[in-house]
């Protein structure tokens, strides 16, 4: 592969994972090769040796993440609503609420339980703060908003409300890969420099010889 497609390849990886998108062992494969993929594959060893995380998530995770889905899913039937007309069926109820207003409420609700077992979950072992994509904090500044967005997810989750890298020092494994593809896109800019410098250097040389050679005549 030429330089010049290697870095066209890296670059389109960079910006699918700024995207927020997945990319594959594969994919990095076909752009960095073997050895760039053994690099990653180390570098994400030291991440999780890092934070004591060689282990499998902490089970008692899982009540906090049901819970989670559960706020997700009604947030994911009231914004299929949006921009829709509501029907005879989505009539208000005894406190004017709508149907789409109805399905938010049942997401902050679920939401709220959810962070009302997180912090009794953190407060148990404060270790569990290290599994999350960003800062946890049950303060007047750093509560979480019950909302999608606000909500605290783990690192291992698929959602596309997962922040790719926190706060918190910790780095995710999509933030590892793009960490990697910009390390190794850097080399190969650098290349690239000393590649034209001496071009540039070799085409100037080639000159004054010839100028000489003109001169002589």
């Amino acid at each position: 592969m030429r330089p010049s497609e290697k870095r066209t390849r890296i670059r389109a990886l960079i910006d699918k994972l700024g995207e927020g998108n997945a990319v594959s062992k594969r994919d990095l494969l076909g752009a960095i090769g073997a050895d760039g993929v053994q690099e990653f594959e180390k570098m994400w060893e030291f991440e999780k040796d890092r934070r004591g995380m060689l282990g499998p998530k902490p089970s008692e995770l899982s009540e906090y993440e049901r819970l989670l889905r559960r706020g997700d899913f009604f947030t994911a039937r009231a914004e299929a609503l949006v921009g829709r007309k509501l029907g005879p069926r989505s009539k208000k109820d005894g406190f004017g609420r709508n149907s789409r207003t109805r399905l938010y409420n049942a997401a902050e609700t679920a939401y709220e339980a959810a962070v009302e077992r997180l912090e009794e979950l953190v407060q148990a072992n404060p270790n569990l703060v290290n599994w999350f994509d960003r800062e946890i904090g049950f303060d007047a500044e750093r509560t979480p908003s019950l909302d999608s967005m606000g909500m605290p997810r783990c690192i291992t989750s698929r959602s596309i409300y997962k922040k790719t890298e926190n706060v918190a020092g910790n780095r995710t494994k999509a933030q590892v890969k793009r960490d990697v593809l910009n390390g190794l896109l850097r080399n190969l800019e650098d290349n690239s420099g000393n590649e034209q410098r001496e071009d540039a250097a070799n085409a100037e040389r080639l000159k004054k010889m010839l100028a000489g050679l003109k001169r002589g005549k």
